[in-house]
């Protein structure tokens, strides 16, 4: 699958919102969301698998190239590269309560030449970056 060259005010490639699915063998490149969520957005208490995909060229106010929102979110081989925010979650930005899965620390996902932290979580009292 390949999302390419979208626009939104959030979720510039998808919004998935409460939803438990899979997403495999994807591209999603140079979408542009207003707010969060540039490649994509999840929100609504999701659960999501996304495997074997590429997110690079989007940008967003924050979570260029993902945004997630109080959801949790499993990646397997998955590359987020070159994504552009204006704020905040160059990368990947979580939020409200999202719950960062195992995989984001397991190495089954790469994170880089994104600006603004590649990796921005806020949710509880102050926000913390890795």
């Amino acid at each position: 699958m390949k999302i390419k060259n979208n626009s939104a005010s959030q979720g510039g490639g998808f919004y998935i919102h409460s939803s438990n699915t899979m997403i495999i063998n994807c591209e999603i490149l140079n979408n542009t969301a207003n707010v969060d969520g540039g490649g994509f957005i999840i929100g609504g208490n999701s659960e999501i698998e996304i495997s074997f995909c590429l997110i690079d060229g989007n940008n967003a106010s924050g979570g260029s190239g993902i945004a997630i929102e109080g959801s949790e979110v499993n990646f397997n081989k998955v590359t987020i590269v070159k994504n552009e925010a204006t704020h905040h979650g160059g990368g990947i930005y979580l939020c409200h309560s999202a719950r960062p899965a195992e995989s984001i620390y397991e190495h089954k996902l790469v994170i880089k030449l994104n600006n603004k932290f590649e990796l921005s979580h806020f949710g509880r009292k102050t926000p913390f970056f890795i």
